[in-house]
C-alpha cells in the first residue's frame, strides 16, 4: 500500500511537470499575475521581469548581428499555448541575439516566449505608431503546425439504399408488394 502512494504521487508530480512548454527555471522566475494589459499600460516598471508570452507570428525582420519577431500576443492555455487570435490584446517584439531563419520561423506560426522584459518600442503599422514591449528571449518555444487532414468518405459497399426499411422489424406501407391488392390494409 505503502508503495502505491509513492508510486502514484510520482507519477502525479510527473504529469504535472511536463504539462508547460517552458522550462522549470523559467517558470520560476516569471511573474504569472502580471498581465499583457498591465505591461503595455507601465512598461518602465516592469523592465527586467520575466515574463512568459504567446502568440502568432506576424514579421521576422533579420537586423545586424540579431533578430526582431513581431508577434500578435495572445493569452496562453495551461500548456503556454497560445488562444485563438481573436482574443489579441496587442503585439509585442521579441529581440533574439543571433539569426533566426524566417522560413522557419514564418507568419501565422505559434510561439512562446519566456524571458525579461526590456522595455518599450514603437512599431509602425500601417503608418500609425504603435506603442508596444520588447522582450528579451531565455527561451523560446515554436509550436508544430497543425494539419488538419480531410479523412475521405468511402461508402459500404454492401449497402443498397433501395433495400432499407425503416418499419424493420414490423412491415411497412410501400414496401409490401401486395399492399395495393388489399384494401383493408389500407389506411384511410
Amino acid at each position: 500500500m505503502r508503495k502505491l502512494k509513492w508510486l502514484s504521487a510520482f507519477f502525479l508530480a510527473l504529469a504535472l511537470s511536463s504539462c508547460s512548454a517552458m522550462s522549470q527555471n523559467v517558470r520560476k522566475e516569471a511573474d504569472p499575475s502580471i498581465s499583457f494589459d498591465e505591461l503595455k499600460g507601465n512598461t518602465e516598471e516592469h523592465v527586467g521581469k520575466t515574463v512568459i508570452l504567446g502568440g502568432y507570428i506576424l514579421e521576422v525582420r533579420n537586423l545586424p548581428r540579431k533578430t526582431q519577431i513581431v508577434v500578435l500576443q495572445t493569452p496562453l492555455d495551461f500548456q503556454d499555448r497560445p488562444k485563438e487570435r481573436d482574443q489579441s490584446q496587442g503585439r509585442f517584439i521579441v529581440m533574439y541575439d543571433g539569426f533566426l531563419d524566417p522560413e522557419i520561423y514564418e507568419k501565422d506560426r505559434m510561439i512562446t516566449v519566456g524571458g525579461p522584459v526590456l522595455g518599450r518600442e514603437t512599431l509602425i503599422v500601417d503608418g500609425y505608431s504603435y506603442p508596444t514591449i520588447a522582450v528579451k528571449p531565455v527561451e523560446i518555444h515554436l509550436w508544430v503546425k497543425e494539419r488538419r487532414q480531410t479523412v475521405p468518405f468511402f461508402p459500404n459497399p454492401f449497402y443498397d439504399p433501395f433495400f432499407y426499411d425503416p418499419f424493420y422489424p414490423w412491415p411497412g406501407p410501400y414496401r409490401d408488394p401486395y399492399y395495393l391488392r388489399r384494401p383493408w390494409l389500407r389506411r384511410r
